[in-house]
């Protein structure tokens, strides 16, 4: 579509987006795309939105349950958004902002998304994204990562052994609409020193049930 505005003004109005985190570039084509602003922004919307709606109900009661916090991400294009949270009561805390983008392959949430797609869209979302080592323990082998996927879909949750960020773990369970599809995943994140390897289970089951609820309210599985 073309503005038909003079090119001073529309460069001087995409320096200005990029400036504020609204847009960003691409080193490698030069062009420009959606910043982390404006998912931010988008994440304000989606707080009037059923999904969250319903989520929050349930993570208030997972919450109540287990002493952690509870995040809510959505897919969005190749990457998580976090749409939704609710704090612990504990002074230890996993810090996230509403409108984070986390990567697919580092994350409990982004791995529950991702492992609940068609096949093919998985393949195809694999071959365009990179998988950046966040830790020493991020999965940069996408072999490595489809068979981690596989046993996401076996055993139905997820799990961030530290991936993302070094001393934080994270379970994720996926939630699925009506028409039996994932867009979104419920994660319980936690600090490594507060949870011993024992309770982790414990976690996963209240994250699957979680999800499994949110779904039933949405119509789905």
């Amino acid at each position: 579509m073309r503005t038909r505005l003079p090119k001073t003004i529309v460069h001087r109005l995409v320096t200005t987006l990029a400036v504020n985190g609204f847009l960003e570039r691409d080193t490698s084509s030069a062009k420009y795309r959606v910043g982390p602003m404006a998912f931010r922004v988008g994440a304000c919307f989606l707080r009037g939105r059923r999904l969250e709606t319903e989520a929050l109900l349930i993570m208030r009661k997972v919450v109540e349950k287990c002493g952690l916090p509870s995040h809510l991400a959505i897919l969005h294009g190749d990457e998580g958004i976090i749409v939704a949270m609710v704090d612990n009561p504990l002074p230890v805390k996993v810090t996230v902002h509403l409108g984070a983008r986390r990567d697919l392959h580092a994350t409990a949430i982004g791995k529950a998304m991702l492992a609940f797609q068609p096949p093919e869209e998985t393949r195809a979302i694999l071959r365009r994204i990179t998988l950046v080592r966040r830790t020493s323990h991020t999965i940069t082998s996408r072999r490595a990562l489809l068979e981690e996927l596989e046993q996401v879909r076996r055993q139905g949750y997820a799990f961030n052994n530290q991936e993302a960020n070094l001393g934080v773990q994270a379970i994720a369970a996926p939630i699925f609409a009506a028409d039996g599809s994932v867009r979104a995943a419920l994660g319980i994140p936690f600090p490594v020193a507060i949870v011993p390897p024992a309770e982790i289970k414990r976690l996963a089951d209240l994250a699957m049930e979680g999800a499994k609820e949110v779904s039933a309210r949405l119509g789905g599985g």
